[in-house]
């Protein structure tokens, strides 16, 4: 593909760079076989040495699945202006998306509260990119420190969504949602001011069919309390949920396009409609099925997590409260 060069530096109108791609690095970056701009060690040089105290570290933004643009803001600029060595090549295609990098614990924590990780509401324009930067980013600050190595980067890409390098190895990380499509869409409506604020958690079951958008009114305006759950079957629904949910990604991991690295993870995010769910107790149900499924002969290991907790599943579940991005 034709190449051109540009100096970003010079750029301070973003417009300019509307239709460039990143094909290689800043002095010190990650490998010219990847895609970045500089350690996160030169911005805290920066920060240091400028006293800007909210200089904020050039970012990639992904504009579509062809463009992705480089985002620097103008006091940046002026800093990385005064490095020397530094230069940057552009061509365009289909690029990953370098989202993070860091070289210890302290700029993981650092690099991860400054990544923006809101999720807007589903019925504003909420699209799969900005869940999957919430949840990566739970897991990679729900980690215990002895699991990363660095320095570490990470690339948000597709099939799989995530790529994580560290220093000792390279890990494919595919992300799903887990909620059903009849909530999903229930929600939306909500959002909008149907039906009460307060309402009963509805029934569902994996494979639901889909109902129609009135069906899904009246039953929000009913707002029937429907049958109630009684001794573990919250905890056995949702184990048979993760497990529909992990099952689709299976065979999705075994298609013909998507990359297969030396090691390969799964995360869930969990939004199905449950009441309280004991994850000790449902793990020990999700577990077997996962087994009996061969799920590890794909992922290595399976995460899932809602808004309080990490289940991890290898040879044995584990189960961690979630930490928020930056804590």
């Amino acid at each position: 593909m034709a190449r051109t060069t540009c100096d970003p530096l010079k750029c301070v109108d973003i417009s300019d760079w509307r239709f460039a791609e990143i094909s290689a690095c800043w002095r010190g970056g990650v490998s010219a076989s990847q895609f970045g701009f500089c350690k996160m060690s030169d911005w805290y040089d920066a920060r240091k040495r400028t006293g800007i105290a909210d200089l904020r570290p050039p970012m990639i933004t992904k504009l579509s699945s062809a463009v992705s643009l480089v985002m620097c803001s103008p006091e940046m600029v002026k800093v990385l202006k005064g490095q020397a060595g530094t230069c940057m090549s552009f061509k365009r295609g289909h690029v990953s998306n370098i989202i993070l990098c860091a070289n210890n614990l302290e700029e993981l924590k650092v690099g991860l509260a400054a990544l923006d990780i809101s999720v807007p509401a589903r019925s504003d324009r909420r699209e799969s990119p900005h869940v999957e930067r919430y949840c990566i980013a739970h897991l990679l600050a729900t980690l215990p420190a002895a699991k990363l190595f660095f320095p570490l980067t990470l690339n948000h890409r597709d099939k799989p969504d995530f790529l994580l390098e560290m220093s000792n190895r390279s890990i494919g990380i595919e992300h799903t949602e887990a909620v059903p499509v009849n909530a999903a869409r229930s929600q939306v409506l909500r959002e909008r001011g149907l039906g009460p604020d307060v309402y009963f958690i509805p029934h569902a079951t994996p494979r639901e069919p889909k109902k129609s958008a009135e069906e899904l009114r009246r039953e929000i305006e009913a707002d029937a309390p429907g049958g109630a759950w009684g001794g573990d079957s919250p905890e056995y629904e949702w184990a048979a949920a993760m497990a529909h949910c992990g099952g689709e990604k299976l065979l999705k991991a075994m298609d013909d396009g998507f990359v297969r690295y030396p090691t390969n993870w799964l995360l869930i995010y969990d939004n199905w409609p449950l009441p309280g769910v004991n994850f000790a107790k449902a793990a020990l149900y999700l577990a077997p099925l996962l087994a009996s499924m061969d799920a590890y002969s794909v992922f290595d290991a399976v995460f899932i997590h809602d808004d309080s907790a990490m289940c991890e599943f290898r040879e044995e579940p584990i189960i961690h409260a979630l930490v928020k991005p930056g804590h």
